[in-house]
């Protein structure tokens, strides 16, 4: 199967404004942006779990984080 369109997808913003604003309404580059996983009913826990990686609920901002993305593909 063919694809033309790919993205990847990360749990940041995405860092192409220098602020983010409330809403999509209000966005300035709304071409550009992009819902979260979790906007798209992805379960990023159940998923990452699935596939047997660590994930954890963070009670401690000096706590490591594993940091994943999704590439969807069309």
């Amino acid at each position: 199967m063919r694809s033309d369109t790919a993205r990847g997808d990360q749990q940041e913003p995405h860092h192409i404004c220098a602020e983010c604003l409330p809403s999509r309404a209000e966005c300035e580059e709304p071409k550009l942006s992009r819902p979260s996983p979790e906007g798209m009913a992805v379960d990023v826990f159940a998923t990452v779990r699935n596939l047997e990686y660590p994930i954890e609920v963070l009670t401690d901002p000096a706590d490591e984080m594993n940091r994943y993305a999704f590439l969807l593909v069309e």
